[in-house]
């Protein structure tokens, strides 16, 4: 967690100081990731904004018309996946996974775990035998 405390001075905030705090942070950012650039391979992420935004959408489409298939999604599978699990819609969608196929798969997940529920519940020493013998250490 982090804080930034904003000093009241006559009665007033003195926001101004953040921001003086924001872009010694922001150099010092910059600075640790030019520091492991070299070894790791790390850059600032950066949040492009307006035109920037654009251009660099542009260019990240035309960079990708120049590969093929495979060489893309290779190089673009983390990314992609990250796309997908922080908004899956338009990807189910091109896709064409449909919302009742999502209600499927979780009343096909809730099913199984009732059976599991239920076998657990029937069978309560063979579970507790199952986790004693995944709980040994295995020896190599």
């Amino acid at each position: 967690m982090h804080a930034i405390l904003v000093p009241i001075i006559d009665g007033r905030l003195q926001a101004d100081l953040v921001r003086g705090y924001k872009r010694v942070a922001k150099q010092r950012n910059h600075a640790l990731y030019g520091f492991l650039k070299g070894d790791y391979g790390l850059d600032y992420p950066e949040r492009l904004r307006g035109i920037r935004k654009a251009i660099g959408a542009d260019l990240a489409i035309r960079a990708a018309h120049q590969l093929s298939a495979e060489d893309l999604l290779s190089k673009i599978r983390l990314e992609l996946e990250a796309a997908i699990h922080s908004r899956p819609e338009p990807f189910l969608s091109a896709l064409g996974i449909s919302y009742q196929e999502i209600q499927n798969e979780i009343d096909r997940e809730e099913e199984i775990q009732r059976q599991l529920d239920r076998e657990i519940a029937e069978a309560p020493e063979a579970y507790r035998a199952w986790l004693e013998e995944q709980e040994k250490p295995v020896l190599f």
